[in-house]
């Protein structure tokens, strides 16, 4: 039960006791009981509904940090009226974008009139992730906390707490991979690059004239085409599935510890000096988010969208959502960082546009 219905109870338990006492005993000072308690019933009313209706709320600034280190949030809190703020309260609600655990704070407070003071509060996480931090709700009451009037303001800021970077062995087949010249072309799937024969088939009404192999249908006495090849960018990518099957469940704990490997093998890939791009299918937005990247500088600018696209449970893989989507498919090796059992069979799809390397937590850390 809340402080609020309990001084309600109190109160009205008093007020009732008063006028049965009044009524069965006929003391006097029983009536005075009554008066009083109306009078402070009456003014508890009004100075709730009148206080507290232009206070103006603000966040100090953007923080970030390490996980387990402990963020200072500061609130600028403004009473612009004529009147006090006796007693009052602002609940926050802080939520990790990323996990989607969610907690609340609540800070109390008083204010005279026209008035300003600035509120300081303490957030330390376990796990990394885009802390969102909002005015839930603002409650002003009276000193006995009989009458609540609550106020909404839509003010939020959001923090960041950035994963740890730990050591990973890419490893040289990795870059063996990387560098390897029959890449340059797809070897599964044809393109547009006439330069480079993928195939040789029977002409097709509509082929262009252009690739007809007139040396060959000579020979077989039969029209033949040649089918040109997809060029493939000499690079990598780096894919996070952030998909949860329907009916299961993924801990805290690894959805931090995934996006730790995530950003770990891209670090130890760029150690390399190889540039690469790293990409993940955001369910919040419903889009597929890519980056370039070619310096640690690059890495960080992708984290604020990283840390605020949460794993939900969906039917598709990230790996079903990139292919689905229209970015190019035109990369020589992906990495593929998923905590699925199943994962391979997200890997064969891949593997029509390119070499495919599975990495898990439980096998990294």
């Amino acid at each position: 039960m809340s402080n609020l219905k309990k001084e309600k109870i109190i109160w009205s338990s008093l007020f009732i006791s008063s006028i049965f006492l009044y009524v069965l005993t006929d003391i006097p000072n029983m009536f005075f009981m009554i008066i009083i308690l109306l009078i402070y019933g009456g003014m508890a009313l009004g100075l709730t509904k009148l206080t507290g209706r232009n206070l103006t709320v603000q966040f100090m600034g953007v923080l970030q940090g390490q996980k387990k280190e402990v963020l200072k949030v500061e609130v600028s809190v403004k009473n612009e009226d004529k009147l006090p703020v006796c007693c009052g309260a602002l609940i926050f609600k802080v939520k990790n974008k990323l996990t989607e655990e969610c907690i609340f704070i609540k800070k109390q407070i008083s204010l005279l009139a026209k008035s300003e003071k600035t509120l300081r509060f303490a957030l330390e996480s376990e796990f990394s992730g885009g802390i969102e931090i909002s005015l839930y709700k603002i409650e002003v009451f009276d000193p006995f906390r009989l009458f609540v009037h609550v106020e909404k303001q839509d003010i939020c800021a959001i923090s960041y707490i950035f994963p740890s970077i730990a050591k990973i062995d890419v490893g040289e087949e990795i870059l063996e991979q990387y560098d390897m010249e029959s890449y340059n072309y797809s070897l599964s799937q044809k393109g547009d690059d006439s330069s480079e024969i993928f195939g040789i088939r029977s002409y097709i009404p509509g082929d262009s004239m252009k690739l007809i192999h007139w040396k060959l249908s000579g020979k077989l006495g039969e029209i033949m085409v040649r089918e040109s090849s997809l060029p493939v960018e000499n690079n990598l990518m780096i894919l996070m599935d952030k998909r949860v099957k329907k009916g299961e469940k993924i801990a805290i704990e690894t959805i931090d510890k995934m996006t730790e490997l995530f950003l770990s093998l891209s670090h130890a890939i760029l150690k390399q000096g190889v540039p690469h791009t790293i990409g993940w299918y955001n369910y919040e937005r419903s889009l597929f988010e890519t980056y370039q990247i070619s310096s640690v500088d690059h890495i960080y600018s992708s984290l604020q969208e990283l840390l605020c696209s949460p794993v939900r449970e969906n039917m598709l893989s990230s790996v079903d959502q990139f292919i689905e989507s229209d970015h190019k498919k035109n990369y020589a090796l992906y990495l593929y960082v998923t905590e699925d059992d199943e994962a391979e069979k997200d890997a064969e799809k891949l593997r029509i546009y390119g070499n495919v390397k599975i990495y898990r937590t439980k096998e990294c850390f």
